[in-house]
């Protein structure tokens, strides 16, 4: 897997891929220019991610809560210092994600 992501970070352009003549045969990767321009906006996106993953994963399992009722009113989300709360589900369950809520849980659709 690591192999196929650095030969399309080489088709892109985005590393040097550089294979010395010795037994076994040994592969270098450096940044092109190209990549080093993207460090900027990449850091500033993980750091992003980072201050709105918690807000982003409660958006996700409240939707997909509502969706799963449909019926049920539509609650909106509170945005707090400590996480995201709500209600999650017709049912009036709490729903709280934090750092701690957070890491118990996957990125995606369930």
């Amino acid at each position: 897997m690591l192999s196929q992501n650095l030969k399309a970070l080489d088709r892109a352009r985005l590393v040097d891929r550089c294979v010395a003549s010795t037994s076994p045969p040994q592969v270098t990767y450096g940044l092109t220019e190209l990549g080093v321009s993207m460090a900027g906006p990449l850091t500033a996106l993980i750091q992003w991610f980072g201050r709105h993953g918690y807000t982003l994963l409660a958006s996700q399992e409240h939707y997909d809560s509502q969706q799963a009722s449909p019926r049920a009113q539509r609650t909106p989300l509170t945005h707090t210092a400590g996480g995201v709360q709500g209600v999650s589900r017709a049912d009036e369950t709490p729903l709280s994600v934090g750092p701690k809520a957070a890491s118990q849980r996957r990125w995606g659709p369930p």
